[in-house]
């Protein structure tokens, strides 16, 4: 085929017959031009269809990791709002005068199975890792979608944080008043899951006359019972779980606007 067009141009240049040799090589060049256009456009087709397939797959992975962090959700929030109502319940029995010291012994011991610090499962975040590190998210095509999944990321940056400030209130607060005035070896003792023959092995090597049927140390009444510096911590305590709460609702809102954004672009 290019012999031919040589020969063809060669002649042409033999005869003389400039303008149409010109004509000629004007029009080898415009089929040139659009051979290369058709190819850029067939490249450009293979790669859109290509990001296409890859938003898609990026889309699918994230919408289950959001299903599986709805699950995970709907338990931090069961666990925060236990803490919630025990806490607030627990303050209403230090302010109860009717409560019988005794009674609130024992109740201590017991009590601290539903209070102490708080355990928040965290929710996965492999697949919205991947989005952002692999320049997924620049690819998706619904300016809605890409609000949304900014919108979520900064929801669990929040629950974090949240998740942080408790951990300091408990650490620098609760933790060192509960170690000063409450017996923890009293209420390890007490606690109906404890294995007690194993509890016994293991505080026999270090107490020799250790009876489980005794109190080491009673705990002490005023450090609880009517007393202002405890309440006000517990009042913390009702906040910073409060703000734990909010911020679990909140991501839960996040979760299922986004799962339902992406679906619906799925499914189009």
């Amino acid at each position: 085929m290019i012999k031919f067009f040589r020969k063809i141009r060669e002649r042409l240049l033999t005869e003389n017959k400039f303008s149409k040799y010109l004509l000629y090589a004007i029009g080898e060049i415009v089929l040139v031009v659009i051979g290369i256009l058709i190819a850029l456009q067939i490249n450009n087709a293979n790669e859109i269809q290509k990001t296409e397939l890859r938003n898609t797959k990026n889309l699918k992975s994230l919408v289950e990791e959001l299903k599986s962090n709805k699950v995970t959700i709907t338990k931090n929030l069961n666990t925060v709002r236990n803490q919630i109502s025990n806490s607030l319940h627990h303050i209403d029995s230090l302010s109860n005068p009717d409560y019988e010291i005794a009674d609130l012994e024992t109740y201590f011991l017991h009590s601290q199975n539903d209070l102490g610090p708080i355990s928040i499962n965290s929710v996965a975040t492999t697949s919205l890792s991947e989005l952002v590190s692999s320049g997924g998210y620049s690819e998706i095509a619904s300016d809605s979608i890409k609000g949304s999944v900014s919108e979520y990321q900064r929801q669990i940056n929040d629950l974090d944080k949240s998740i942080s400030a408790f951990q300091t209130y408990w650490n620098n607060i609760e933790l060192p008043y509960t170690i000063d005035h409450h017996s923890l070896l009293d209420m390890w003792l007490k606690e109906q899951h404890v294995d007690l023959k194993k509890t016994e092995k293991q505080i026999e090597r270090k107490l020799p006359d250790f009876k489980r049927n005794i109190r080491y140390f009673p705990v002490q009444m005023d450090a609880y019972k009517n007393n202002r510096a405890y309440a006000n911590m517990y009042v913390l305590r009702f906040f910073e779980l409060s703000r734990i709460l909010e911020s679990i609702e909140t991501l839960d809102s996040s979760v299922d606007k986004l799962t339902e954004k992406i679906i619906e672009v799925l499914e189009e």
